[in-house]
Formats: structure tokens, sequence, C-alpha cells
């Protein structure tokens, strides 16, 4: 057996004591990974003083020191183990497939991470990071890595300092001589609108223009492409504009914001994509020009039904549960998809879904699907209300919330 001189809470987890086999006054916990045999090292006997001070390995008998924390383990390194099993925070596991918390990669390159115990691989995690600007790669015991690409986010303007950051890509600084004009600070970057229904419904969006310099920044022209719409603007009284060229310039002072509802009014069903297009004075921009992309879709003119509108469990002995059926049906002209079901202000938890198909799923023309719920009172003489929320892809009922009531009796 493994003698034990010390045994150290400060040195080791709970889950590396729980492997090893203690002098008496140390319990070890048999049902914890690779209890099932007493010594998993050796046969014979060893003498390793686990947790007292070390130097060097001869000061641990048949132990090692642990050159980090200076103490005597039974393993610093997997050679150190008999077999299959490995060295994990100065211990000898079975059951271990990897180093806790370390990455490797698999063959397409991406990071794989081990967990915190050694026992399994997670989830495989991508290493491409979606950024232009860097080069993603996969570096074995540390994972995923994103080193940027010089000059990738040169975009030729002597007035910007350009530099590539970790999760945000290419990032624009002004430099300080170019700071005491105007400066156009557009937002949001791209728009997308709604699902619209065509010749029924329109989509909204406001593009703000901020001056974020120091001078005034002026506006010569709105426009967008396709200069034919479906998207539009206005400007004062103005709307359903395409192209807006100013007489004179729209002058937005220092640190103030010009806001411009787009809309987005598709004529037919289908996809859409343009350009919003703002001129402006910003020396920061190539010829002033800020560019916001749009698009939008023009959908079917769908319809979410359900059976009852309300569900009203009425009065229910406490301590039961009562079921109702809800219907949930396309009762429209194409398919919309469900993304989500989910119980609102449901503070006393009397209400639950007992069955359904996990969202998300696909509702297609002249389908339904149903919804069991259950009604658990839990005080006679109370009243429950709650709501069942339907996240869904039908433009005009894209939140649609069921009311659920209730009253517990004896």
């Amino acid at each position: 057996m493994v003698q034990v001189l010390r045994c150290s809470l400060s040195l080791f987890s709970a889950l590396i004591l729980s492997m090893l086999i203690c002098n008496p006054g140390c319990s070890a916990d048999s049902s914890a990974p690779g209890m099932e045999h007493e010594d998993a090292r050796v046969e014979a006997d060893l003498f390793i003083p686990i947790g007292q001070p070390c130097a060097s390995n001869a000061d641990c008998g048949d132990g090692f020191c642990d050159p980090i924390g200076a103490a005597c383990v039974m393993c610093t390194v997997d050679s150190h183990c008999p077999g299959e099993l490995r060295c994990v925070s100065g211990a000898c596991l079975e059951g271990i497939l990897c180093q806790p918390n370390s990455g490797s990669c698999d063959e397409d390159g991406n990071a794989v991470l081990c967990n915190a115990v050694g026992t399994a691989w997670q989830v495989t995690e991508s290493c491409d990071d979606e950024l232009d600007c860097t080069n993603d790669g996969c570096i074995e015991g540390v994972g995923c890595t994103h080193q940027p690409e010089p000059g990738s986010c040169d975009d030729g303007n002597d007035c910007t300092l350009d530099e590539c950051l970790p999760e945000k890509g290419c990032h624009y600084t002004v430099a300080d001589e170019c700071k005491t004009g105007g400066l156009a600070d557009v937002t949001p970057t791209k728009v997308i609108f709604s699902d619209t229904i065509p010749e029924d419904q329109t989509a909204k969006a406001v593009v703000a223009v901020h001056n974020a310099g120091l001078g005034e920044l002026r506006v010569f022209r709105f426009s967008t492409e396709p200069d034919d719409g479906p998207f539009f603007f206005q400007v004062g009284s103005e709307s359903a504009l395409t192209d807006k060229e100013f007489a004179e310039p729209l002058i937005i002072p220092a640190d103030e914001t010009y806001e411009l509802t787009v809309t987005f009014d598709p004529p037919v069903i289908g996809e859409y994509s343009g350009t919003l297009q703002i001129q402006t004075n910003d020396p920061t921009k190539g010829e002033g020009l800020v560019s916001v992309p749009l698009s939008g879709s023009g959908v079917v003119d769908n319809c979410i039904g359900v059976d009852p509108e309300v569900v009203d469990f009425a009065a229910v002995p406490v301590g039961t549960t009562k079921e109702i059926e809800l219907l949930i049906e396309n009762c429209g002209e194409g398919l919309f998809p469900v993304f989500a079901i989910s119980l609102l202000d449901n503070s006393k938890g009397a209400f639950s879904v007992l069955a359904s198909i996990n969202p998300p799923f696909d509702l297609d023309v002249g389908q339904s699907t149903v919804l069991t719920l259950g009604f658990s009172p839990v005080k006679p003489g109370d009243d429950y209300e709650a709501h069942l929320l339907i996240e869904n892809g039908v433009p005009k009922n894209a939140m649609l919330e069921v009311v659920l009531t209730g009253t517990g009796k004896q």
C-alpha cells in the first residue's frame, strides 16, 4: 500500500485526495473515478510522503518532487504512472483521457478542449474567429491562436491609425491632426429589416449620423441603391426618397446627431439588398463617403393560430395535475418556423409544458402540432395566471402570447 506521511488539503483538490490511500486519519472517497483499485501505481508497498516540502526527488522516498509546488507527489509526468494511467495534479489516475483544461487540435485544425478533470474532450471549438485581419491556427497543448496579419487593416487613409483588435477586427483611430474637422460616426453599420409582407407592411429603421469631431460635419447628399427601391428615406417633410442632394450642406455641429429614417417597402416576395450612401466632408473616409448595407425579405402573409386562445384550467385540487392540450396551427399561405416556446410570469411554478416538439421546428401550410400543458396548484383558494410565449416567424404575430389561468382547491 502507498504510505502517506502527510495529507494536505491546501495542496490537493478533493478529487486528487480521493485517488490517494492515506495513513489513518485521512479518508478517501471510494465513489470517485479511479477508486475501483486499491493502488494504481504498483503492487509493492511504497513510501511517499505526500505534501512534504522538498527540494529534489531524493526528499520524497518513492515519490517525486513537484518543481512548482515544492512538495512530494505521486507523479509529475505520465511516465511515472504504470500502464494507461495518467498523471493529473500529482496523482496517477485511470479513466483520464487528457490533461485538465489543456487544448489539442483535430485534423481540421480546430481546437478540442479537455474538461476540468481530464475525463473527456469537450465540444470542438472552431478556430475561425470570422475576422478578416487575423491568421487563425491551432497549437497542440494550447488551442486556438489568432495572430494579426500585418497590413490587413490598412485603409490607405493617412488620417487613421489602423490596427487589428481581438474579437473586434479592424479598428481605426483618428489621428490627432485630423480631429479638428467633422467626423461621421454612423450607426448601425448595417441594417437588416424585419420580414415584411409586400403591399401590406413596411419596416423602418433609424440610421444615426453622429459628429464625433471638433468641427462641423457637412452632409452633401443621401442616396439609396438601387435607386428604384425598395429602400427609401425621409428628410424633413420629403418622404419616399432615394436621392437627396442638398443645395446647402446639412450641418451637424460637433457632438450632435442627425437621425435618418429608412423604410423597407418590398413590392413582391423575395430577398432584397441595397446600400445607403452618405456623402460628407469627413477626411477619414474615402472621398467623405459612408456606406451602410441594407437588406430585407418580402414574405408571404402567414398566419399562426392557437386553440384554445385562452387556456383555463378552472379549479384543480392541490397536489394534483390537470392537463390540457393546446393546438398550434399554420393558418396562412406559407411555411413558418417556431423558434422557441417558454412560460412567462410563472412565478409560483404552477404551470408547465409537459409535452412538446422541441423547437426550433417548421409548420408548413395546413400543418399543426399539439402542446400538453399542466397545472399543479400548491395552495387552495389561490388564483394563478401565466403566459405561454410562442416565438415564431410570422411577421404580424412573431411573439404570440397565450394566457393560462387556474385556481387551487381542496
